[in-house]
């Protein structure tokens, strides 16, 4: 009975390790190849005057960002 306890023990251990070494394995895939997107098309950027380049001067900058509330409704259905 023991050793039936024991080899459960050593199969979960095996399986846990070899989930996380494809875990590890499709992470480092996924961060090392490029990025390609979907509708992406390789078109030259427009010419843009150095004139209407120019940015206007942004206004004062406040210290804390105010964002609106956002209040969600919804119904219970019976």
């Amino acid at each position: 009975m023991a050793t039936m306890k024991r080899q459960t023990a050593i199969a979960v251990t095996v399986g846990v390790w070899t989930a996380a070494l494809c875990s590890a394995a499709a992470l480092a895939y996924d961060a090392t190849r490029p990025v390609h997107l979907a509708g992406a098309t390789s078109q030259p950027e427009p010419q843009l005057d150095t004139e209407s380049a120019v940015a206007a001067p942004a206004p004062e900058l406040q210290a804390v960002l105010y964002i609106p509330e956002a209040t969600i409704v919804a119904k219970a259905q019976p």
